[in-house]
Parts: C-alpha cells; sequence; structure tokens
C-alpha cells in the first residue's frame, strides 16, 4: 500500500520540494524595498523592481477614490500622452495593457489581508509561480505520460534565472498571463486539439483580456484550427477559431471600458495605442535594431540560455521523435514569441515580457527526454539539472548584487 501510494505521488512531493527551495533561496529578497534595489545590476541588466511603483500608484488610486470615478481602469499619474479620465481628471488611463491585472492584484491583495505592501505583492507572485509549476509538469504529464519528465520540467520553469526574480519580485500582467496560458495548453491537450467552442472562446477572451501576448496567442488557436482543418477535413478543429471570437469580444470590452472611462473617441485611444507601440518597437529604440537585438539575445541567455541549448540540441538530434501533434503543441505554446519580434525594445527593457521563451524549451526537451531510452534520459536529466544549477548561480550574480545605478 505504502509502495502504491509513493510511486503515484512521488511526483506531487518532488515538485513541491524543489518549489520550496526555491523559495527558501529567494527569502532574502523578501519584504526588500523596490526602490531602493531597482536598477541596474552589474552584468547590465534592469531589474525592473521600479514596476512596483506603478502598481502601488494604481491600489492607491482603487483604495482612494470611488469605483464609479476609477471604473477599476489602469493609471499612470497626469501623462499627457494618456487618455484623461473624465471623472477623475487628475488621473489618466494608462493604455499599454487592460487593467486586469491591477484589478487581480488589488482584489488577491484583499482575499490574502496582506495589506497593499509590496511584501504581499511578492508573496501573491510566488503563488503565480507555484501554479505555473504545476501547471507545466501537468501539461508535460498529460503529453508524455512521464512522471520523470514532468518532474523535469517543472524544475526548468521554478529554477530559471528569469522566473526565480521575475515571479517573486516583478509583478507585471506577463506572469498573470502564464498560469491562463497554461491552463489554455492543458485544455487544448486533453481535447487533442478540438476544444469545444465555449472552451475556446473563454480562453481566447481570458487571454486577451490579461495582456495583449494574450491576445497574439488566441490568433495562434485560431490559424491552427485553420489548418488543420484544411490537412484533415475535421470541422472539430474549426472550433478553435472561436478563441479569436474570444479576443475580439474581450478587445470589445477593454475597448468600451477606456472609452466609458476617458469620454475619449475611438480615433483618440487607437492614436494612443499605436504611439505606445511604436514606442516598445525596435524603431522607436534608440540603440537601433542590431545593438537591440544584441542585447536582447544576451538578456536571453543570462534568463534561460542553459534551457535554450539543451532544447535547440533536442531538436536538432532527437526532433524527429516527437509525434505530429506534441511538434503542434510545441509550436502552439511558441507563437507569442512572434510579439518579441513586434516589440524587441519592450521584451529587451522588461524581462517578464521575455518569460514566454521558456515554455517551448521546456517542452521540446521533456517531449523528446519521454522518447529516449532510459540511459538517453538519464543524460539529459543530468544535463537539465547542471542548466538549472547554473541558472541559480547567475540569479545571485546577476540580480541579487547591489544596482550600480538607477
Amino acid at each position: 500500500m505504502l509502495r502504491t501510494t509513493c510511486s503515484r505521488y512521488w511526483p506531487v512531493v518532488a515538485i513541491a520540494a524543489l518549489f520550496a527551495v526555491s523559495v527558501l533561496l529567494r527569502l532574502p529578497a523578501l519584504g526588500m524595498d523596490p526602490i531602493q534595489n531597482s536598477g541596474w545590476t552589474p552584468y547590465q541588466r534592469l531589474n525592473n523592481a521600479n514596476v512596483w511603483i506603478h502598481n502601488q500608484y494604481v491600489l492607491e488610486v482603487y483604495g482612494s477614490n470611488p469605483i464609479l470615478g476609477h471604473k477599476f481602469a489602469s493609471y499612470i499619474g497626469t501623462d499627457p500622452q494618456f487618455l484623461r479620465n473624465a471623472a477623475l481628471p487628475q488621473l489618466t488611463v494608462y493604455t499599454s495593457f487592460p487593467s486586469t491585472h491591477f484589478v487581480v492584484l488589488h482584489l488577491a491583495l484583499n482575499a490574502l489581508g496582506l495589506g497593499m505592501t509590496y511584501a504581499a505583492s511578492q508573496v501573491f507572485g510566488l503563488l503565480l509561480h507555484g501554479a505555473s509549476v504545476a501547471l507545466v509538469a501537468y501539461l508535460v504529464l498529460l503529453l508524455t505520460r512521464n512522471k520523470v519528465m514532468a518532474v523535469t520540467g517543472a524544475a526548468m520553469y521554478t529554477f530559471s534565472t528569469g522566473t526565480l526574480w521575475y515571479h517573486m519580485n516583478v509583478y507585471w500582467s506577463h506572469e498573470l498571463l502564464v498560469p491562463v496560458f497554461l491552463a489554455s495548453l492543458v485544455v487544448f491537450v486533453r481535447r487533442a486539439g478540438r476544444p469545444r467552442r465555449w472552451q475556446a472562446f473563454l480562453i481566447g477572451a481570458a487571454m486577451t483580456a490579461v495582456t495583449w501576448t494574450g491576445a497574439v496567442a488566441a490568433v495562434g488557436w485560431s490559424l491552427y484550427g485553420l489548418y488543420k482543418h484544411h490537412r484533415t477535413k475535421d470541422r472539430a478543429f474549426l472550433a478553435n477559431l472561436f478563441a479569436a471570437v474570444g479576443m475580439v469580444t474581450a478587445l470589445v470590452l477593454i475597448t468600451a471600458h477606456v472609452l466609458v472611462t476617458t469620454r475619449a473617441t475611438p480615433l483618440a485611444y487607437l492614436r494612443a495605442l499605436l504611439n505606445r507601440a511604436e514606442v516598445r518597437s525596435a524603431t522607436g529604440a534608440q540603440e537601433g535594431f542590431p545593438l537591440l537585438s544584441w542585447r536582447f539575445v544576451n538578456a536571453l541567455v543570462l534568463d534561460y540560455g542553459g534551457f535554450l541549448l539543451a532544447a535547440l540540441v533536442v531538436a536538432l538530434i532527437v526532433g524527429r521523435l516527437l509525434s505530429t501533434f506534441q511538434w503542434e503543441v510545441v509550436l502552439l505554446s511558441a507563437f507569442p514569441l512572434l510579439e518579441s519580434f513586434l516589440l524587441l525594445e519592450h521584451d529587451f527593457w522588461y524581462g517578464f515580457g521575455r518569460l514566454k521563451w521558456l515554455l517551448p524549451a521546456i517542452l521540446l526537451i521533456c517531449l523528446a527526454g519521454a522518447n529516449l531510452g532510459r540511459r538517453g534520459t538519464s543524460v539529459l536529466v543530468a544535463a537539465v539539472g547542471a542548466a538549472a544549477l547554473a541558472h541559480v548561480a547567475l540569479y545571485f550574480v546577476v540580480f541579487e548584487m547591489p544596482p550600480v545605478g538607477s
């Protein structure tokens, strides 16, 4: 009886233990001063800790104004490049993304009863990280039925340099999107790429409501449905198009929310959105495209380089071992990476925008590992373990040293 129980549930215990270790590693950063500690590290990495200033500002707006006044919109002081709140003209509505992540943080911190503090947001970030780790493990298990690979995938999402830092210390809409996106992939796999229409609709709407990256992901779902229907003539795949319907519905609601709050015209809102996109693209960067691209690649190497290298080797050497459906899941998970090419400046400066680069690498490694023999799996697990140790070391070197500037 005990042996059966241990055999069945050891992955849960192992994943929980690994995540607990990651929390212990990060305890020295719990409750740090995000203002004093924000800035550039000796590795010339902007640690983005100052994001809390923005979160705190919006939380204070929600707490000090009536709901009919703030309407749960996102805010950024009185910056003239943004749209002014009609009811509270001293506030301008931030048009870079929906306000969902501010609303969720506000509700979550109220529910946790920890107060609207940076330390409380760090705890909430750890909860999001833990949920993401569990969903990664479950997704890999669904695809491979291999418990070792499920634990391996969870370990990679736990111990990468980027997730160790950003999932705890920098709460933004990208961290909130990760578990939503992973849950959508779980539904996709459980339904063998043929979700019910209502599932696809809710997934497209939910991902888009969190951030524009989710809208990109919803487009990927829809294109997959069209491609599979073209290849197989199976109409069940067309249900994926409802992800685009959900995306459009969410965009309409987001737009209506902003227009009601600001009483701006649709053209003025569109102009503000296009201005933000221009600022965050490679064409809007002062460094120029070649230098910005080089710095972006360097940032990716520090965040996830060990795992990205392993995924590249796996794809080149044993990628043929993956089934067609497994490759489709990998490609669907990688579709949001296209956003980095559109908003290169954003994803270089803001490391939380690079979180999406890790998931396809994890899936490639785990899917290939499940198809290898025992010896090959052992070698792959050892390589992943070494990469994880390297990324933990990088976490302390890159992020834990005092910033050299602000």
